[in-house]
């Protein structure tokens, strides 16, 4: 078994149904909203022998807007992006940088929690998932 799940995607998955939802679910924002994409950010997930990590882009926001929690097995990050337009009634061509708020989240189990660790550079959140220690896979049981 997996030990790290994307969150948005484990319903549909076991259904069958991931890849054609997400292209209509696509195409629909595409023809309705005019994006080409779902809201969120991107995240990359590797696996080391000793940890877990996850590598989020998050451009253009100020560390204090990101918020990273891990509680019950599940890691979740989450960001604002507040936009203020100088002059409201300006007249877009094409807008396609994206604000307000965002989140994901991750089902991490076999975690050490109280090492945790997250650091931004250049616009990506490195979050440092470090292994559990492997504790007795069995007991034996005394009868009595």
């Amino acid at each position: 078994m997996f030990d790290l799940v994307p969150f948005r995607r484990r319903g549909r998955h076991l259904m069958g149904m991931d890849h054609a939802f997400d292209n209509f679910f696509n195409n629909f924002l595409t023809g309705f909203y005019g994006v080409n994409h779902l809201p969120g950010f991107k995240a990359d997930i590797r696996e080391t022998e000793a940890a877990y990590l996850v590598e989020a882009e998050l451009p253009g926001l100020d560390k204090d807007k990101i918020n990273v929690e891990y509680r019950d097995n599940y890691l979740t990050i989450k960001a604002e992006n507040k936009e203020i337009y100088e002059n409201k009634n300006a007249n877009y061509i094409r807008k396609e940088r994206r604000y307000g708020k965002f989140q994901r989240c991750f089902y991490v189990n076999n975690v050490d929690a109280d090492k945790i660790s997250a650091k931004y550079e250049h616009g990506v959140l490195t979050v440092t998932l470090p292994k559990a220690e492997p504790g007795p896979k069995g007991k034996k049981i005394d009868i009595n």
